[in-house]
Protein backbone atom coordinates (compact mmCIF):
# COMPACT_ATOMS: atom_id res chain seq x y z
CA UNK A 1 0.00 0.00 0.00
CA UNK A 2 2.78 2.45 0.89
CA UNK A 3 4.71 1.60 -2.29
CA UNK A 4 1.56 2.23 -4.33
CA UNK A 5 1.08 5.67 -2.82
CA UNK A 6 4.75 6.54 -3.35
CA UNK A 7 4.48 5.61 -7.03
CA UNK A 8 1.14 7.37 -7.59
CA UNK A 9 1.81 10.60 -5.70
CA UNK A 10 5.39 11.41 -6.69
CA UNK A 11 5.67 15.18 -6.84
CA UNK A 12 7.93 17.45 -8.86
CA UNK A 13 8.57 21.15 -8.31
CA UNK A 14 9.56 23.77 -10.84
CA UNK A 15 10.41 27.39 -9.97
CA UNK A 16 10.12 30.21 -12.46
CA UNK A 17 12.28 33.10 -11.20
CA UNK A 18 12.64 36.67 -12.39
CA UNK A 19 16.46 36.42 -12.38
CA UNK A 20 19.40 34.24 -11.48
CA UNK A 21 21.89 36.99 -10.54
CA UNK A 22 21.44 39.42 -7.66
CA UNK A 23 23.23 41.47 -5.04
CA UNK A 24 23.20 40.94 -1.27
CA UNK A 25 19.86 42.04 0.21
CA UNK A 26 18.03 41.88 -3.14
CA UNK A 27 14.67 40.20 -3.64
CA UNK A 28 14.13 37.42 -6.19
CA UNK A 29 10.50 36.87 -7.17
CA UNK A 30 9.34 33.38 -8.07
CA UNK A 31 6.33 31.33 -9.05
CA UNK A 32 6.29 27.66 -8.06
CA UNK A 33 4.55 24.85 -9.88
CA UNK A 34 4.04 21.52 -8.11
CA UNK A 35 2.76 18.68 -10.21
CA UNK A 36 2.15 14.96 -10.04
CA UNK A 37 5.06 13.29 -11.84
CA UNK A 38 3.26 10.21 -13.26
CA UNK A 39 0.33 12.19 -14.72
CA UNK A 40 2.16 15.52 -15.22
CA UNK A 41 -0.91 17.33 -13.90
CA UNK A 42 -0.75 20.28 -11.57
CA UNK A 43 -2.24 18.31 -8.73
CA UNK A 44 -0.66 18.15 -5.31
CA UNK A 45 -1.89 17.32 -1.83
CA UNK A 46 1.01 19.37 -0.41
CA UNK A 47 0.18 22.76 1.03
CA UNK A 48 3.65 24.02 1.86
CA UNK A 49 6.76 24.57 -0.25
CA UNK A 50 10.14 24.82 1.45
CA UNK A 51 12.92 26.87 -0.13
CA UNK A 52 16.53 26.63 0.98
CA UNK A 53 19.45 28.79 -0.06
CA UNK A 54 22.67 26.77 0.10
CA UNK A 55 26.26 27.81 -0.45
CA UNK A 56 28.82 26.07 -2.69
CA UNK A 57 29.58 23.57 0.08
CA UNK A 58 25.86 22.72 0.45
CA UNK A 59 25.62 24.45 3.85
CA UNK A 60 22.26 26.04 4.64
CA UNK A 61 22.34 29.86 4.40
CA UNK A 62 18.61 30.62 4.68
CA UNK A 63 15.28 28.82 4.48
CA UNK A 64 11.68 29.86 3.92
CA UNK A 65 8.23 28.31 3.78
CA UNK A 66 5.59 29.35 1.23
CA UNK A 67 1.94 28.27 0.93
CA UNK A 68 0.76 26.22 -2.05
CA UNK A 69 -2.76 26.30 -3.43
CA UNK A 70 -3.93 24.02 -6.25
CA UNK A 71 -0.37 23.12 -7.17
CA UNK A 72 0.99 26.67 -7.39
CA UNK A 73 2.59 29.19 -5.13
CA UNK A 74 4.49 32.42 -5.37
CA UNK A 75 6.68 34.56 -3.24
CA UNK A 76 9.91 36.41 -2.72
CA UNK A 77 13.31 35.07 -1.78
CA UNK A 78 15.17 37.90 -0.05
CA UNK A 79 18.91 37.36 0.01
CA UNK A 80 20.60 38.09 3.33
CA UNK A 81 22.26 41.52 3.52
CA UNK A 82 25.50 39.98 4.77
CA UNK A 83 26.04 37.28 2.18
CA UNK A 84 29.34 36.76 0.43
CA UNK A 85 29.62 37.02 -3.34
CA UNK A 86 29.61 33.66 -5.08
CA UNK A 87 27.44 30.90 -6.45
CA UNK A 88 24.53 29.57 -4.40
CA UNK A 89 21.87 26.92 -4.93
CA UNK A 90 18.18 27.56 -4.41
CA UNK A 91 16.51 24.25 -3.53
CA UNK A 92 12.73 23.79 -3.49
CA UNK A 93 10.75 20.80 -2.24
CA UNK A 94 7.65 19.67 -0.39
CA UNK A 95 7.58 17.46 2.65
CA UNK A 96 6.20 14.59 0.55
CA UNK A 97 9.16 14.84 -1.83
CA UNK A 98 11.50 13.94 1.04
CA UNK A 99 10.27 10.33 0.62
CA UNK A 100 12.17 10.18 -2.69
CA UNK A 101 15.47 11.74 -1.62
CA UNK A 102 17.23 15.01 -2.42
CA UNK A 103 17.91 14.07 -6.04
CA UNK A 104 14.17 14.69 -6.67
CA UNK A 105 14.30 18.27 -5.32
CA UNK A 106 14.28 21.24 -7.68
CA UNK A 107 17.59 23.07 -7.64
CA UNK A 108 18.88 26.09 -9.55
CA UNK A 109 21.97 28.27 -9.27
CA UNK A 110 21.93 31.88 -8.16
CA UNK A 111 24.94 34.13 -8.61
CA UNK A 112 25.39 36.72 -5.86
CA UNK A 113 27.62 39.69 -6.63
CA UNK A 114 29.13 40.79 -9.90
CA UNK A 115 28.04 38.74 -12.89
CA UNK A 116 31.46 39.01 -14.49
CA UNK A 117 32.17 39.46 -18.16
CA UNK A 118 29.32 38.22 -20.30
CA UNK A 119 31.29 38.71 -23.49
CA UNK A 120 35.03 38.31 -23.52
CA UNK A 121 37.33 39.04 -26.42
CA UNK A 122 40.93 37.92 -26.74
CA UNK A 123 43.42 38.37 -29.51
CA UNK A 124 45.17 35.34 -30.94
CA UNK A 125 47.49 35.85 -33.93
CA UNK A 126 45.86 39.21 -34.76
CA UNK A 127 42.42 37.59 -34.95
CA UNK A 128 39.76 38.32 -32.36
CA UNK A 129 38.17 35.40 -30.56
CA UNK A 130 34.76 36.16 -29.08
CA UNK A 131 32.94 34.06 -26.51
CA UNK A 132 29.19 34.68 -26.07
CA UNK A 133 27.19 33.46 -23.11
CA UNK A 134 23.37 33.33 -23.23
CA UNK A 135 21.47 35.13 -20.47
CA UNK A 136 19.84 31.98 -19.09
CA UNK A 137 22.99 29.88 -19.37
CA UNK A 138 21.66 27.50 -22.04
CA UNK A 139 21.25 27.72 -25.79
CA UNK A 140 18.01 26.62 -27.40
CA UNK A 141 18.09 24.72 -30.67
CA UNK A 142 16.78 26.76 -33.58
CA UNK A 143 16.68 30.05 -31.66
Amino acid sequence: MVLDSLALWEEKVYLHMDRSQAEAGDAIFFKAYVFNAPTRRRLSPSGVLKLELRDSENALVASQYHPLREGTGQGVVRLPKKIEDGSYSLVAYTRWMQNYGEEQFFSTNIRVGEAGDEVEATTVNDKARISLHPEGGQLLAGV
